[in-house]
């Protein structure tokens, strides 16, 4: 039997060695359309967030859409030059996906390579967590599907680690200011 202590470390972030990174990523599917959120949160050995993430993405399952959300992690690590990084995800399957030689399925073989090359290139980890480990990537996409992620998310981002739960200011409601679906439309003006 596991050691109830274990479990609970399981459940919430883990710190790591000092110089390695860990990016957590999430998507949330829009039952309604084709489109969904995959986020990307980049922390460093602390905990410290570095950089975040929202992607619009076209998913044809919900599995193509989790490997697009570790795609996701998998450039936004790359971009930023970031060589040892943890990158992790509440689903067994996905990150069996991404680590495993054998062929995936045909659908979702493309983005699966894409993985399998970014995971080549840099030194990239695929772990899976807890969900409850991965609650700041959820809600991050969460919000950006109910297009209430402000654009600059990742500046106006608290954590209260102990209760492993999000804050954003009260002004990331709709009408208070730019939200995360309006951010490309003020980079073009």
């Amino acid at each position: 039997m596991d050691n109830p202590q274990n479990q609970e470390d399981l459940s919430n972030w883990r710190a790591l060695d000092k110089g390695k990174f860990k990016a957590n990523c999430d998507v949330d599917t829009n039952e309604s359309g084709p489109f969904s959120k995959a986020s990307v949160v980049i922390r460093d050995w602390n905990g410290k967030l570095l950089d975040g993430t929202v992607h619009s993405i076209r998913a044809e399952s919900s599995l193509d859409g989790e490997l697009q959300a570790i795609r996701a992690a998998c450039k936004v690590a790359n971009g930023l030059g970031l060589k040892e990084v943890e990158i992790e995800y509440d689903n067994k399957q996905t990150i069996s996906l991404s680590v495993s030689e054998l062929v995936p399925p045909w659908k979702v073989c493309s983005v699966v390579q894409d993985i399998r090359h970014f995971a080549k290139d840099g030194k990239f980890l695929f772990k899976w967590a807890r969900r409850t480990a991965n609650k700041v990537a959820h809600k991050v996409a969460s919000l950006a599907l109910k297009k209430r992620l402000p654009c600059n998310w990742p500046n106006e981002f608290s954590e209260d680690r102990v209760n492993g739960v999000a804050h954003f200011p009260s002004k990331s409601t709709k009408g208070d200011g730019p939200l995360n679906d309006d951010c490309g439309k003020m980079n073009e003006k």
